[in-house]
């Protein structure tokens, strides 16, 4: 689904996010030590891979306690929004809805190891808009990328929105919107390169300029972009060698509807471990219960990191 990263890239986003290789794998190792002092959070969380964490850490620039407060995030908003109430990507209506869009990150990378993540409707009838099942898909692509993705690369995440609906707006429900952004700002260690709606008609516009742009940190409002214009932006970043046929790569390029579909076989191929690991939700009677020191003289309360000094 993405391609791994060379060891160049690597070194480069440990250098932009001030970590180096040893440090990151001490720290790995302390968030599973942590992780297994929190017996209120799902057993899946013993199950998961290095790269898991790696993607956390380097997400959250090396800050344990912002990996532990996203982690703690992570699975205990599973019991709290509805975009967690199904699971299965094969119960019928999430099956219509993945005919009627193409999400995927794609494969490569730049040299700077930046990934894409693009996004567009193929169905722009109002009445088969279904908002809620096309939340969920977005909220499957990210589970499948904090496995997939390795290091924390910055994002740049393109919805293109040609031929979209005026009564899509009308769909946009603001609680899932706000589940939406919480998703993104509090729970998912993405470094956001640009985020941007392209082909945008103008009642889009108003829609995202009302309903998601306010809701935004300040950083990524800085980064957030709306434009009729079509997909030139991306390719100062990106180059066409990479890039799908149809969104300004080479002809012999699969098209972004070919990486979609890649995408969707490989959440149906997995379809247990949504059912199963991705289903399992906090027992919040063994949460730690913590007695904090009420002094300001004590300071924050956290862990120390264990440094690894070259």
């Amino acid at each position: 689904l993405l391609a791994a990263l060379n060891s160049a890239q690597k070194d480069r986003i440990l250098e932009d996010v001030g970590y180096n290789a040893a440090q990151l794998n001490a720290d790995v190792q302390q968030i599973k030590e942590w992780l297994h002092q929190q017996p209120h959070l799902p057993l899946s969380r013993l199950k998961e891979n290095d790269h898991f964490f790696e993607l956390y850490l380097t997400g959250c620039k090396g800050s344990l306690e912002s990996v532990k407060r996203k982690l703690d995030n992570y699975y205990s908003f599973r019991a709290t929004s509805e975009l967690f109430d199904v699971r299965d990507p094969m119960v019928p209506g999430y099956l219509s809805v993945l005919r009627q869009c193409e999400f995927a990150f794609i494969p490569q990378t730049n040299s700077d190891g930046q990934r894409l993540f693009l996004g567009t409707f193929v169905d722009n009838d109002p009445e088969n808009f279904d908002f809620l099942n096309l939340s969920r898909i977005l909220v499957n692509r990210s589970e499948v990328y904090l496995r997939v993705g390795q290091y924390s690369t910055q994002n740049y995440v393109l919805f293109n929105c040609k031929g979209a609906s005026p009564s899509f707006a009308l769909k946009l429900r603001p609680s899932l919107l706000r589940d939406l952004i919480f998703l993104l700002e509090e729970i998912l260690p993405v470094r956001i390169l640009k985020f941007g709606f392209i082909n945008t008609p103008t009642y889009v516009e108003v829609a995202v300029n009302n309903l998601i742009k306010p809701f935004l940190s300040s950083k990524l409002q800085q980064r957030f972009y709306v434009t009729s214009g079509d997909f030139e932006d991306i390719l100062k970043y990106f180059s066409p060698d990479m890039l799908p046929s149809d969104y300004g790569g080479l002809s012999t390029n699969p098209t972004l509807k070919d990486y979609n579909d890649m995408w969707n076989e490989y959440d149906q191929l997995h379809r247990e471990w949504y059912l199963n690991d991705l289903s399992e939700q906090n027992d919040e009677s063994k949460r730690p219960n913590i007695d904090l020191p009420k002094n300001p003289y004590f300071g924050v309360h956290g862990s120390l990191k264990k440094l690894v000094i070259d």
